[in-house]
């Protein structure tokens, strides 16, 4: 199964600007195959950190110029490449790889050897794996969509890339389920609220809210972790730990905030009329839940 994306160089007409745009090309070409119309590579960099210092992104930049731009994403780490080749065949959604380039052969830049570089995976087959891959130009261009390369050359790059741990790769978000929520148990708590994440709610400044906390989705299973348990870091300019699920505050945590995320169950909890789902944290010595969608993996 190979999806047919839109392509996009890292040396098109507007993608010019920057020399390590591949993460702002490669989230060009989902928008526009996403229904965003096409995006300039340089418009979308501009966004991005690479202007104050063009050396690459993290992938938690490339996760939200998706997101900023009307594709919800999320990076994950730890991913191999046989976990990234079965998310796109059984959700048929590009998936944006973090890789050593020097393992792919087929590479029109030789000189890139250590370096690591975001594709876009659009699909496999039983020899080859299919990448879009913005680092072509000139007469090769047309050559970087749906670029072939072995299974174990992808399997190989895929693991020997590293920003602070291996496997990085940015996935598309699902829609949200419209009948989401079960519930178990409800309390009620009289307290001062505040913003659970400063830059996605505007919580109350007091008053009394209202929750509805459970640990199963509508057909009654368990929660998920969207993100693994391990390390993560808070990914807005400041998020709330409480002692439980919409509970009793505990302390702000800024961003880029390191924290654990521990292996509970998540729990959906409604608070001040909206609903979460919530994580066990630990930050340093203190113990707490929080926000799980204001989290990103990984140590920032």
């Amino acid at each position: 199964m190979i999806l047919d994306i839109p392509y996009h160089s890292q040396e098109d007409f507007d993608a010019k600007r920057f020399g390590n745009d591949c993460g702002a090309a490669c989230a060009a070409m989902i928008l526009e195959w996403g229904g965003k119309g096409r995006q300039s590579v340089n418009d979308l960099a501009a966004l991005t950190p690479l202007t104050v210092k063009d050396d690459g992104l993290m992938p938690t930049v490339v996760a939200r110029l998706l997101t900023t731009h009307g594709m919800p994403a999320e990076y994950r780490y730890s991913q191999t490449a046989d976990m990234i080749l079965a998310d796109i065949e059984k959700r048929q959604k590009p998936v944006i790889a973090l890789i050593r380039y020097g393992d792919i052969a087929e590479r029109q830049n030789k000189g890139d050897v250590e370096g690591g570089h975001y594709v876009l995976v659009v699909g496999s087959d039983e020899q080859n794996v299919y990448l879009n891959d913005p680092d072509f130009w000139g007469a090769q261009l047309s050559k970087g969509k749906g670029l072939a390369v072995s299974r174990q050359e992808f399997k190989n790059a895929v693991a020997k890339a590293h920003v602070s741990a291996p496997g990085y790769a940015i996935f598309l978000k699902d829609p949200p389920d419209p009948a989401a929520t079960t519930t178990t148990t409800t309390t009620t708590i009289t307290k001062t609220v505040v913003t659970e994440a400063k830059t996605v709610s505007a919580g109350t400044t007091g008053g009394t809210a209202s929750t509805t906390t459970t640990s199963t989705s509508a057909s009654g299973a368990p929660l998920t972790h969207t993100i693994p348990p391990g390390p993560a870091h808070v990914n807005v300019d400041g998020l709330n730990m409480r002692k439980t699920a919409a509970g009793a505050f505990v302390k702000t945590l800024g961003h880029s905030a390191n924290v654990t995320i521990q292996a509970d169950t998540p729990a959906k909890a409604t608070l001040n009329g909206k609903e979460y789902v919530w994580v066990h944290i630990t930050s340093g010595t203190d113990d707490g839940w929080c926000v799980e969608s204001s989290l990103a993996a990984g140590n920032a």
